[in-house]
């Protein structure tokens, strides 16, 4: 991983570069399995700091050593080129190429989890409701890359 990158970044694959058609390697499937489950898990945990721990945790395992930083030379949206920049530097967010696409996609689930419970946990005033609705949002993502991965989750 080059020395350009921090931990706390947010790594996105140019949307058409996502994959569709993932063959995983069985380590690939198990890391990818175990680091789902525990998001799962701080999903429901009440605890602040075991939720924080765990994603860490799985955030040390999925190695990033793969991956390079891209420009961006056409969004193929509306937006301008300028316009995508400025947004990825107000939200820290380096689009990249990986030789694991799947693997960039779980670790980016964790870490946008990870800054969610940070914030909701320094702003206790956020509406429950509203909280409650956005880690559902995050576990049917959880679902959706397993589906996507062919990766069996534990129930919860």
């Amino acid at each position: 991983m080059s020395d350009a990158f921090t931990p706390q970044q947010l790594y996105l694959l140019l949307p058409w570069d996502l994959p569709i058609q993932e063959q995983l390697t069985e380590a690939e499937k198990t890391k990818l399995c175990k680091a789902l489950n525990q998001l799962l898990q701080a999903l429901e945990n009440t605890s602040y700091q075991q939720s924080l721990d765990l994603l860490d945790q799985e955030l040390a395992t999925l190695d990033m050593d793969d991956i390079h930083p891209v420009e961006v030379p056409s969004t193929k949206t509306p937006l301008k080129v300028w316009e995508v920049e400025d947004y990825d530097r107000y939200f820290d967010i380096v689009h990249v190429q990986a030789q694991a696409p799947a693997i960039c996609l779980v670790r980016g689930v964790l870490l946008t989890y990870r800054m969610f419970l940070v914030l909701s946990h320094q702003n206790r005033d956020l509406d429950s409701v509203q909280v409650k609705q956005q880690k559902q949002g995050f576990a049917g993502y959880v679902y959706l890359l397993a589906r996507v991965f062919h990766l069996p989750l534990e129930k919860a």
